[in-house]
């Protein structure tokens, strides 16, 4: 059963947000509309993503190859698809790709940190996250490698949220470290997650023989310190938002 939001609601969303603008596909083209539903952009692309500094990344065809590039409020084009492939933009940046090497634009469109990295991941208090030779490390604004490439996370997820960034490290733990690369949180967690409103999903795992795979995995939410507020009792949870945070538990006829 399809539920229709009611039409007053959705007049009083577009009169909070009356610029927003939101993908919506129509015969196999990507398009935009407002909250109220009209179409504003047409659908003339092969892939369109939400808009972000008034820029939206979106893909064309051209020779059977994909071109990303970024278009404008109007859907024109801003920077042109000419990128193998194209991220948002974070902290007036925006990760694209050449071949296979990955580098950085600015909003003008102009390769401001040359393409020479296996992957790239998105600016954060003036880190990126940048693979070189199979290892992660991080660079600075002007794509200087300040933290050298020695760990084995990928590069989306250790952003750094008031000066600290989830890694793993040599040994597959996870802690958290400051923009000098120093352990602040030292690497004792299977995994961990982000801190948001001072609190970071912390995870580890025990071994077990009466559980089904021979270990638990158990997670709770930890502070600036390192320790838990949070006790461990879920087998995984999400960075908190907006005051509350995912969990996922088994149920009772399931063992872990």
């Amino acid at each position: 059963m399809t539920k229709t939001e009611p039409e007053a609601d959705r007049i009083a969303a577009y009169s909070s947000f009356p610029n927003a603008l939101y993908p919506i596909r129509i015969k196999k083209k990507w398009g935009y509309m407002n909250r109220k539903g009209d179409l504003i952009i047409q659908p003339t692309f092969d892939t369109a993503e939400d808009f972000s500094n008034s820029l939206a990344v979106a893909m064309i065809m051209k020779e059977d190859q994909s071109r990303y590039g970024y278009i404008d409020e109007k859907g024109n084009w801003a920077i042109a698809p000419e990128f193998d492939d194209a991220q948002p933009f974070f902290e007036n940046k925006a990760v694209l790709k050449k071949g296979e090497l990955y580098g950085y634009i600015d909003q003008e469109g102009k390769e401001i940190i040359p393409c020479a990295f296996e992957q790239a991941g998105p600016f954060a208090e003036g880190r990126a996250a940048v693979k070189q030779n199979g290892w992660t490390g991080f660079i600075d604004s002007s794509g200087t490698m300040v933290i050298e490439p020695k760990y084995t996370c990928s590069v989306q997820h250790p952003v750094f949220v008031n000066g600290l960034a989830p890694v793993f490290g040599a040994d597959e733990k996870t802690g958290f470290i400051d923009p000098s690369g120093a352990w602040k949180i030292e690497p004792i967690f299977h995994s961990a997650g982000r801190f948001v409103n001072g609190l970071a999903w912390a995870m580890f795992q025990k071994d077990d023989p009466s559980a089904q795979y021979g270990f638990k995995i158990r997670g709770g939410y930890i502070n600036t310190a390192g320790e838990y507020v949070i006790q461990p009792q879920w087998e995984f949870g999400w960075d908190f938002h907006e005051g509350y945070a995912v969990v996922w538990k088994l149920s009772d006829d399931r063992q872990m």
